[in-house]
């Protein structure tokens, strides 16, 4: 199920391609340099009170695609949703003020792993005299948002043709379905929402389960990770910039190989082979106050 998931959310408008942004307001970025926490809101607490409504909608329409196993779904929650929201838009000053003048930003997609918090779990041995704990990956689905409900559907009936290549009963294909969808549940949204052209982790608690480094209350849930200190770029001006630039710059010197390193918005570029254009300039920003760091000492003297 999980794999079906990611490769259809993952084929959305060129999900590998381009960068996303994380806006925070001031203050709480500067609380989150101090705990290391980033909070995660609830998804009853989100902007919008849609959330979930969309896809209900269409999933309503599902029966009359012409699969005989499809009947009403039962699309109540069967996990707490967590919401880390992103954005593939370069954010203007208008989108900042509303959503927050830090920006930071990443290229590729490691925040799956960054966000991703350990999960306690208590096992017994089959002979029933030991227990031990283990941990084990929290669960995160990543997607770009979609708006509307042509594009939508069109998945939708993709997805049903997969379910219905399976060797189930009509009543195996309708329950796999129905817990498929549950990772689909916020991934689509009115096209009101269209200029936030989000990129979305979903993080799915489970009831009952443990997890380490993590304070959950009733509006977020506030996990320990390194992914507000560790951007691949900021946009400036960064109100935390000089202590960003302090941190990344003692994990550059850990690193290997050398890389052009931006003094405006602190992108490193590992593509060293432009070392003597005279013209080089920064690929997120367009910057030429770059130097080369880390790597090859005499590489580094020489620029």
């Amino acid at each position: 199920m999980f794999q079906i998931s990611n490769y259809i959310l993952r084929s959305r408008n060129g999900y590998h391609d381009g960068v996303s942004y994380k806006c925070i307001h001031t203050t709480d970025a500067k609380k989150s340099w101090e705990n290391g926490q980033l909070w995660i809101r609830k998804t009853e607490l989100l902007n919008d009170g849609r959330e979930s409504v969309c896809l209900r909608e269409l999933i309503d329409e599902l029966p009359e695609m012409g699969y005989a196993w499809l009947k009403k779904f039962d699309m109540k929650p069967t996990r707490r949703y967590w919401v880390a929201s992103f954005t593939k838009r370069n954010p203007s000053e208008e989108f900042r003020e509303k959503y927050g003048h830090a920006v930071y930003g990443f290229k590729g997609d490691r925040t799956a792993e960054l966000i991703a918090p350990l999960m306690k779990r208590h096992w017994v041995r089959s002979d029933g005299n030991d227990s031990y704990d283990d941990y084990a990956l929290f669960q995160v689905v990543c997607m770009d948002v979609i708006y509307g409900k042509a594009k939508a559907k069109s998945e939708l009936r993709f997805l049903c043709s997969i379910v219905d290549q399976f060797k189930m009963s009509t009543d195996e294909k309708q329950t796999f379905l129905e817990e498929i969808l549950q990772y689909w549940m916020l991934s689509v949204k009115d096209p009101k929402w269209k200029e936030e052209n989000e990129r979305r982790y979903v993080l799915f608690n489970h009831f009952g389960d443990e997890y380490l480094d993590v304070d959950v209350d009733e509006t977020f849930f506030k996990l320990k990770t390194d992914l507000l200190k560790s951007p691949d770029f900021v946009v400036p001006p960064h109100p935390l910039k000089t202590k960003l630039d302090g941190y990344i710059g003692k994990r550059i010197a850990k690193e290997l190989g050398p890389c052009f390193y931006c003094a405006d918005c602190l992108n490193r570029d590992y593509d060293v082979s432009t070392l003597n254009r005279k013209d080089r300039k920064c690929s997120i920003c367009g910057s030429h106050r770059l130097r080369l760091v880390g790597g090859d000492e005499n590489v580094r003297g020489g620029c």
